[in-house]
């Protein structure tokens, strides 16, 4: 199997692609990575085969990282990956010497598609892993993808309620259909997306409630509700009191 690491600064997208199904094409994960200098420290030590990296990254962007690992004479496939489709972009990319590039947003089919033709095309030796009983890790592997996935969602929720966020939204950043995420969510979690979104908004709301003098204008939109009458329904809903009541409440 051909052994593959992920180079992205943005979580979500790392973490995601990092849990594609990619035994189809050959491919094993090894790596996930937020910088390229992460990357090259991990690469002196472990064996690697395929480099899929993002070229805006900060400090050390993709292009001079892909330079490092030809100057370095690592014996890799590089497929990068661009918000850009600007031709001598891409070109500067492919001269540092990547052997293909795929654009965002990404298709997970073309992405698979596209390492596997570099793969094909580039003659670099795997390996092999006589020890695993295959048949159990695709149990596990298929288990523990499941929850890294949901892992992804619930990180990327915490740190982005305050936002405009729908399950279709969340979905197309992990790359999959909005229905086996809802599923999925639910399987994992033991509930539904729109109600662990709205438990976690109400619970901060209360700790505003508790801790500030905003007005309850203020506190929907803060905790990622555009309409305060709304927010008040399901505040109401969930906590039995109103945000002026539950305030009023714990004031005295």
């Amino acid at each position: 199997m051909y052994r593959l690491i992920v180079v992205d600064d943005e979580k979500i997208i790392r973490e995601s692609i990092f849990a594609f199904e990619w035994r189809d094409i050959n491919v094993k994960p090894v790596g996930c990575f937020a910088s390229g200098q992460s990357a090259l420290e991990y690469m002196k030590n472990n064996p690697v085969d395929v480099v899929l990296a993002d070229i805006c990254m900060p400090i050390m962007d993709g292009i001079e990282f892909i330079e490092r690992i030809k100057r370095e004479n690592y014996q890799v496939v590089v497929v990068c990956i661009s918000g850009y489709s600007d031709y001598e972009y891409l070109r500067a990319c492919m001269r540092a010497g990547a052997n293909d590039y795929i654009l965002k947003p990404i298709d997970k089919q073309e992405l698979m598609k596209t390492i596997h033709s570099a793969l094909q095309g580039k003659n670099v030796e795997r390996t092999n892993y006589h020890d695993i009983d295959l048949e159990e890790e695709d149990i596990n592997d298929e288990n523990k993808k499941h929850h890294h996935y949901i892992e992804v969602v619930v990180d990327y929720i915490e740190k982005n309620y305050a936002s405009y966020i729908t399950l279709d939204h969340v979905a197309e950043k992990v790359f999959l259909n909005p229905v086996y995420l809802s599923y999925l969510f639910k399987k994992v979690t033991g509930v539904k997306f729109s109600d662990y979104l709205n438990e976690l908004r109400v619970k901060k709301a209360t700790e505003l409630l508790e801790n500030s003098t905003l007005r309850i204008g203020e506190i929907s939109t803060k905790v990622g509700y555009k309409d305060s009458r709304y927010f008040s329904e399901v505040f109401k809903k969930r906590m039995g009191l109103t945000p002026n009541e539950y305030r009023n409440k714990n004031q005295e």
